[in-house]
């Protein structure tokens, strides 16, 4: 899937880490050098593949920096071939273009962190705008607005949890969301609550247990009676093997 592009050749840009299994996922080189180029700031090339083996071709995409890894996904913040432009966020006075020879200085002056902080609130308003208030009041009007796992119905206290991880309006779907009491949602993208999808009962992490929640464990996932809205159970599957409660 190609990248999100900016107006500014700015561009965003999500990658699945590598080996699903929770047991060697974390012990990757290829994950841990990416973690550690996320937290010491040092660019990385991207390349996309456009043609598979044996025979495969590349696109290559640019400079970017790791900027968050979330749901097992990394995310690539691209930089410009003009030079990085970022909206005016953090101040008044915040410049809102960088030549190439200027962006050097920022990422020697450490300043760069500042400004990939501005396109984190920059995605999150990008996100907004591509559907998550009509994604939430779907999730909620096919679950009547109740928790599928606690049954609870303050509204308040209830979120639209995407299955697998926001990537476009495409992934606003209702039967790729769960309605969930906001702790439960924080446990679900953790991978520490998870769906069996053959009897669409509770899985919980030994991480939780001999905690309250362990009395989740094994509830059945309060679905919508309508066929139409209920959870993908492909998606339903990967987030389970994603979690390793499967």
């Amino acid at each position: 899937m190609p990248p999100i592009r900016q107006d500014d050749g700015t561009w965003l840009y999500a990658y699945f880490q590598e080996d699903l299994n929770p047991n060697s996922r974390d012990t990757a080189y290829t994950n841990i050098a990416l973690l550690h180029c996320k937290t010491d700031m040092v660019p990385v090339g991207v390349m996309r593949q456009t043609k598979p083996k044996p025979s495969p071709l590349y696109f290559i995409e640019g400079i970017a920096f790791v900027t968050e890894w979330a749901d097992g996904f990394f995310t690539f913040e691209g930089i410009s071939l003009s030079g990085a432009r970022y909206h005016t966020l953090v101040g008044e006075d915040t410049p809102t273009h960088y030549d190439s020879s200027e962006v050097d200085d920022i990422v020697l002056k450490f300043e760069l962190g500042k400004l990939l902080d501005a396109r984190k609130k920059v995605s999150r308003l990008i996100t907004k705008r591509q559907g998550q208030p009509a994604f939430r009041k779907s999730i909620v009007d096919a679950y009547k607005a109740s928790c599928a796992i606690t049954s609870y119905d303050a509204i308040q206290a209830l979120e639209a949890a995407h299955i697998l991880p926001y990537r476009g309006s495409y992934t606003n779907h209702v039967c790729n969301g769960l309605l969930l009491r906001a702790d439960i949602h924080s446990l679900f993208d953790q991978g520490l609550v998870a769906v069996d999808p053959r009897n669409m009962n509770v899985l919980l992490s030994p991480k939780l247990s001999g905690t309250k929640y362990e009395e989740l464990e094994g509830c059945y996932l309060n679905a919508p009676s309508n066929e139409t809205f209920k959870p993908s159970e492909k998606a339903i599957h990967i987030h389970a093997r994603w979690s390793g409660l499967l």
